[in-house]
Parts: structure tokens; sequence; C-alpha cells
């Protein structure tokens, strides 16, 4: 055994604190006083002094919060850097505004994302689920069906009046505080892509009034549809044409939930608004997809688009598919006994995939839905973005003059956004789905999760096989209220300024006033390590999906990852449709 000298273990750890020193001092030093500068301008904050009147420092609260996505970081941080203040300093003229920067930013300021979660579900076995997919995977051998021909259908609520989902609030906070909104106003979209990659034609319901007379499936006297046929983006002009869709029939079994004495057969009978691109927007007394709805579907959008598919091939040989395989989730509407002949009728072969697992094996849950969310939840982020910026130039004006008085705070007018129309929701998804699921990438990663879920095949005939995996997810916890002092420092500079230039005794417009000598704030306890360390594993397993809500572009897909089957929450099912918009795949 080799002696080891005092000398040689001296110079050990002369190299080993030279190492550290050379590992620490790293990397661009983070800048305390833009960074204080770019919460304040994404932030309103004031102080809570304790109720018992014991002294003490005052909690510093966020009374208004527009940190919703990385791309409203990145922005609102390019802005300030332009700004002349900023300009003349070399570390910021330096800095640019990756995602690796904007989360070590909010991991240094102590902020973190807030998510909310609801019951559990139990997954089928593997068996089941090997069964299931085999079944769709033999339909199409047996009738020659190409992946062009295989189409995935779901539904989906868009709440256009929701704020959006995730915000950045300090740690400490009880919950993550959102401006007033309207969780209720929503319609329906139904979807529907096909195997290489392409969308058909959207199939929207709004609401209307319930029917007063005996039968609760006739909307025929309901006007919603006709109103909105007068506005004028939704006119003849426009390409939308009023039509009337009726003759199907259901019996119907229950009511209210609950077994009839008699069954009763109705007839559905609905107004619609149909598209010159195929596209229809019809009405439900609660926005739902009911039977009717699903069945007025096939007959207005789906077997349209496959009746054009088979009339408009020009190939030598006969059509070369056979049937038209429709894949779906197992919705009580999608089963209905008088759909089977419709669906007959117009050469449909329907398959349901295994329930409770649509958000890892369907791939309109793995792709668009939750891509839709997120840029509908993106723009809507926007939108309040910019409502809080005329809303703070008030509060300055009147905080300042509170201030430069020796006055306490005013009381706050509270943030009240307006709340968007259903004609600004229809837009807004109408705007995504002609931009965001047209692009050839979105199609690209569509026709890639087709092939991972083995619902289509790869070109050289073999089927992907159903594989599991986990995911782990760990979170972190900062103290926030020194940061957030420093923005409440900053913030009453800049309202007393704002009082100043109101009243005309400051030439200078508040909007673009900064202070960059903000050396003498206190740097909060927390450590502010340089941009070159290691990140933590919560800030890279939540990346994606911190990306989600400002991107809306759909990521590039290789293999499916799918959880062992044990229990998965509806919170899970969620992240097939919002969080999954990223697509946790492997690469």
């Amino acid at each position: 055994m080799q002696r080891i000298s005092k000398s040689t273990l001296k110079l050990w750890r002369k190299q080993d604190s030279e190492q550290k020193l050379g590992r620490e001092s790293r990397g661009r030093k983070p800048c305390p006083a833009f960074e204080t500068a770019l919460l304040s301008e994404l932030l309103y904050v004031s102080s809570v002094h304790a109720s018992d009147g014991k002294e003490g420092p005052a909690e510093v609260r966020v009374k208004a919060n527009a940190m919703f996505s990385y791309a409203l970081i990145q922005s609102t941080a390019y802005e300030l850097q332009s700004r002349p203040t900023w300009k003349e300093d070399k570390r910021v003229r330096r800095l640019k505004f990756t995602d690796f920067w904007i989360r070590s930013f909010l991991r240094r300021n102590c902020f973190t994302r807030r998510r909310i979660s609801t019951v559990i579900k139990r997954i089928p076995s593997d068996e089941e689920v090997k069964q299931a997919m085999q079944d769709i995977q033999e339909v199409q051998k047996q009738y020659n069906i190409a992946a062009e021909y295989v189409v995935n259908l779901d539904e989906t609520g868009i709440f256009y009046g929701a704020p959006p989902k995730y915000i950045f609030e300090a740690h400490g906070a009880r919950s993550g505080e959102i401006p007033d909104h309207d969780e209720k106003s929503r319609f329906t979209v139904e979807l529907a892509a096909a195997g290489d990659g392409n969308i058909l034609p959207y199939f929207i319901v709004i609401k209307c009034s319930v029917p007063s007379g005996s039968n609760p499936y006739d909307f025929g006297s309901m006007r919603v549809i006709h109103n909105l046929h007068a506005e004028p983006a939704f006119n003849v002009s426009a390409g939308w044409s009023l039509k009337k869709w009726e003759g199907f029939k259901t019996t119907r079994r229950k009511k209210n939930g609950q077994p009839v004495q008699q069954e009763e057969e109705f007839e559905h009978v609905r107004w619609y608004l149909q598209h010159v691109d195929g596209h229809v927007i019809t009405c439900q007394p609660k926005a739902w997809m009911d039977t009717g709805g699903f069945a007025m579907y096939i007959e207005t959008v789906l077997a349209p688009w496959w009746q054009k598919k088979q009339t408009s091939w020009t190939g030598p040989d006969e059509f070369p598919a056979k049937r038209l395989l429709l894949v779906c989730d197992n919705a009580s509407v999608h089963k209905a006994d008088e759909l089977k002949k419709l669906m007959d009728q117009h050469g449909i072969i329907l398959r349901f995939l295994p329930p409770n697992m649509t958000q890892w094996l369907q791939p309109l849950d793995r792709v668009v839905c939750g891509l839709i969310k997120t840029v509908q939840r993106a723009r809507r982020g926007r939108q309040l973005a910019a409502n809080l910026q005329q809303w703070k130039q008030e509060q300055e004006r009147i905080v300042g003059e509170a201030l430069l008085n020796k006055r306490p705070h005013p009381e706050l007018t509270p943030w009240v956004p307006p709340k968007p129309t259903l004609l600004e929701g229809i837009f807004f998804y109408q705007k995504t789905h002609m931009e965001e699921l047209q692009l050839e990438k979105t199609k690209n990663a569509i026709r890639q999760v087709f092939i991972d879920t083995g619902i289509t095949p790869f070109e050289d005939g073999r089927w992907n096989q159903y594989r599991r995996e986990r995911f782990t997810n760990q979170r972190r916890t900062f103290i926030a209220n020194n940061i957030l002092s420093n923005v409440l420092k900053l913030q009453d500079k800049k309202c007393i300024s704002a009082y100043l230039f109101s009243i005309g005794l400051d030439d200078q417009d508040p909007s673009q006033w900064d202070d960059a000598d903000l050396s003498h704030l206190v740097v909060p306890d927390a450590d502010y390590p340089s941009d070159s360390e290691e990140e933590g594993e919560e800030e890279e397993e939540e990346e994606e999906d911190q990306r989600g809500e400002g991107g809306g572009s759909a990521p590039t897909v290789s293999r499916l990852v799918v959880p062992d089957p044990v229990l998965a929450s509806d919170s899970e099912e969620e992240e097939g449709e919002e969080e999954e918009a990223s697509l946790r795949y492997e690469n």
C-alpha cells in the first residue's frame, strides 16, 4: 500500500479549492437591477402590515400579475432592454433572453408555476390495450386502408373566456391569483385529423335556448344561428350559407340520467352554417356534442370529406380504399345504436381506443387539442397583459399623488379586464385552425404520432407496439418577500414620476422611465447563480410545458412514452390536451 505525504494532501486540497473557485466564477453574472425592473413591468405589488399591530417588516403581495408564459416574459425583457437607460449597461446589452435565461430568471427570483389536479382513474392492463390496438390494425389490413383514410376524432371544449392556465407566482402565495374571468363561456369543437397529418374541416357547437315543445331535440325554433349569420363575418359574402339538418331519429331511453318508463323516438332538427371549405357551426342547449350532433357531424362534415376524396381520385386504378376507418374514444355519444346504420351507409368503420388511455394513444390529444388550447390561452394572456398596462397607468397616477403628499397608499381599483365575446372566441379558434394547425411541422407531428401509437404502420408495413414508461416530477420552494420588496421600491418611485408627469411637473413619460442604479436595493437571501450553472430537475422536466403557452407550435416527435398501467389522474388527462401540446416523447 503506497503512503501519501502531507504535502500531497495539501496540493490536492489547493487544486480542489481552485477548481471550485473556477466553477463559481464561470458564466455571466445576473443583473439584479434589470431583473427587478423586468418584474415591475409584469407585476403590481403592495405592502401589507400585520393586523395585530406588531412591529416588523411588511409582507409584500402581488396584486396583479401578467407572467403567463415564457414568450410574454421574453418580449417584455427585449422591450425593456431597448430603452435608453439599459442600452448603456454592458451587462444588459449582452443578454440574450433564451428559454434557459428565463428559466434561470424565474428560479433566481423565486417564482414557480401553479397547477390544478383532480380525481384519479384506473387505466386498463397491457393486454387490454394491445388487443384494442390490434383490432384497429386488423381492420386496415382487411380493407386495405391507407393512412390518409384513417381518421382520429375528438371533441374539445374551447373556454374562450378563461384566463391563461398558468401564472408565475411568488412562492408563499396561497394560490395563483388571476383577474376576473368567465369559466362558463365556451363552445365545443369536433376535431378530426387523418393519418397523413391533414386536418379535416371543423365542427363548432355553440349554446342555444332549451326547446319548449314536446320534442327535446327539435332546435328548429332557435334563432342563435340566424343571428350569427347576420354578422358580416358569417354571411353569404364571407362564404357561409344557412342550412337546416333533419331526418335523423333516436330513441330516448333515459331522462335526466334515469331510465324512462316508455321509450320514445324523436327526430333531430337543427339549423347550421356551412362554409364553402366544409366548416360547420351549429347549436345545442349546453354547447355539447350529443348523439344528434355526432350524427350531424358525420352527414355534414365527415361523409362529404370522404366522398370528395373518392370523386377527386385521379389514379390509374380504382380508388384504393374500400372503407374509411374512424378511431375515437369511448364516449357514449359515439356508441348509440342508431349510428351504426348511418356509418354503414357512408362506408365508415368505427373503432374505439382503450378507455382512459386517450391522453397517450389518441393523436388529437397528443398534438392538436393541447396546441389549440395553449394558443388560445396565449392570445388571451397577451390581451390581459395589454389591458394591465392601461390599468397600471391609472393606478400609478393615483398612488404617485398619495406618495408625493406623504399619504398612505390609497385603496386600489380592482383590475377587471373586459371579457371576450363569443365572436372573439370563434375568431381566435378560426385563426388557430387556419394557421397553427396547417403548419408543416404540425402535420408531421400528427403523422408521426399516428405511427408511434400503432394506429397506422411505418412505410415498410411494420406496426409500432405499445410501450410504457414513467414520469417523475419534483418541486422546489424559495422565499420571495425580499425580491418583491425590491419591486415595490422601484414601483413607488415610478408612481411618483407618473403623478408628476400627469400634472405637468415632469416632462418624462413614465412608461419610458427606468432607474438602472438599483445597487442600494437589498439582495435577497436566495443565491444568484450564474447562467452557466446546472438547473434543477424540476425546471428541466417542466421546460417544454412552460414554453407551451407562449409558443403554440407543435414540436417534432419520434418515440411514444407511456406510463405504467397503474393509476392515472384526470389532471394527467388534461395534460394529454394542454401539457402534452409539447409532446412528451423520447428522441
